[in-house]
């Protein structure tokens, strides 16, 4: 593989990597929400989401109730 070819498919695969870190992230985040035992911000620490990412998830999950 060419240095180019290499160069994109390495950056193909930390951005694929990320997204899924970030989707696997989300799941759990549901889970805890779903508990309702952990605050929002105890949440988004032990996950790594943002606090406004998980505000946003537990909308989301009420507007589906």
């Amino acid at each position: 593989m060419c240095n180019l070819s290499m160069g994109v498919y390495e950056s193909g695969h930390v951005d694929g990597y990320e997204d899924g870190y970030e989707k696997a992230m989300f799941a759990i985040a549901r889970r805890m929400l779903k508990r309702n035992r952990l605050t929002i911000e105890e949440i988004a620490e032990d996950t790594g989401l943002s606090v406004e990412k998980v505000q946003a998830l537990k909308k989301e999950m009420e507007s589906l109730r």
